[in-house]
């Protein structure tokens, strides 16, 4: 039995510096900044996938959504199987951020032009 709880894409410093900077106007000072992957799918990477475990990606931010709890942004560039990729930016520090399924959000605000960030495919251990 594995015990590879996601695969993921994790992003490099750089990446996460300039996601913090470009939406930097919209992150409350009380919020904690997140900022470090992209869930591909739970488990074992996926087999048509496998070939890129440890392999650097390009992602493009192309949409945001902010709320009481929570500020994520959308991706596009790779496959995940969330019906809407996206990486958590910040949440809210004592508030239940689990309930919200982003896969049904409808109102993602665009951004005016798509900003290029890159990660590393990497499967995450379940910690015991």
């Amino acid at each position: 039995m594995s015990n590879i709880a996601y695969s993921v894409i994790v992003l490099n410093e750089r990446s996460k510096q300039r996601l913090i900077k470009h939406f930097k106007n919209i992150i409350p000072k009380d919020f904690q900044i997140v900022a470090n992957h992209m869930i591909i799918n739970q488990g074992n990477i996926d087999l048509l996938y496998e070939k890129y475990l440890g392999i650097n990606v390009s992602l493009d931010v192309i949409d945001y959504y902010a709320n009481e709890k929570n500020i994520v942004v959308g991706v596009n560039g790779f496959y995940s199987e969330n019906k809407k990729p996206y990486i958590v930016l910040a949440t809210h520090p004592n508030k239940n951020n689990n309930n919200l399924l982003f896969d049904s959000i409808n109102n993602w605000k665009p951004i005016k032009r798509p900003l290029k960030i890159s990660g590393t495919v990497s499967e995450i251990e379940f910690k015991f």
